[in-house]
């Protein structure tokens, strides 16, 4: 929840009480950027990041510091998936999806008409879902192992019905 253009508000849920933190130097509500928070997975503090135009930032929060994580330019990379797949509108923005669970090292985006999967780790990004006449927006990332391993299946005569 923002607590005016650059902090946001906190809640402890240990101590009942409200406090402030302030944003990284640069973000700012309502600055033409989309901001999202996202959990680390060990709960060691708590990743922000954050789109304006064609850079993403990545910001994790350590005791009272922000400290920089990641800064990628999303144009070039844009500009070579536009290339490679000709059903992707030029955009002149790129958004943050709303959907960020456990920092994973990777974002959803939107950006003229198709949502992207970027993995910030080994900078690729690709096309996931192009929009049809209304606009999606409920993306749940679901992480499993691959393959699956299913349990095996016991025979019991005594439950097979005739």
């Amino acid at each position: 929840m923002a607590a005016g253009p650059s902090g946001i508000l906190v809640l402890d849920l240990t101590t009942s009480s409200f406090s402030t933190l302030q944003l990284p130097q640069g973000v700012a509500h309502g600055s033409g950027g989309t901001t999202i928070l996202s959990r680390a997975g060990d709960a060691s503090g708590v990743y922000l990041i954050h789109v304006k135009v064609f850079q993403l930032r990545v910001w994790f929060r350590m005791g009272d510091n922000w400290l920089p994580v990641d800064s990628i330019c999303l144009h070039e990379m844009c500009a070579n998936l536009r290339k490679s797949d000709s059903t992707i509108k030029d955009g002149h923005t790129v958004l943050l999806m709303d959907q960020v669970v456990d920092y994973g090292g990777f974002v959803f985006l939107q950006m003229g008409g198709c949502v992207l999967h970027l993995d910030i780790r080994c900078r690729t990004l690709c096309k996931v879902y192009e929009y049809k006449s209304t606009r999606y927006r409920d993306i749940h990332p679901f992480m499993m192992i691959w393959p699956p391993i299913f349990p095996t299946v016991k025979y019991d005569p005594a439950r097979t019905v005739t």
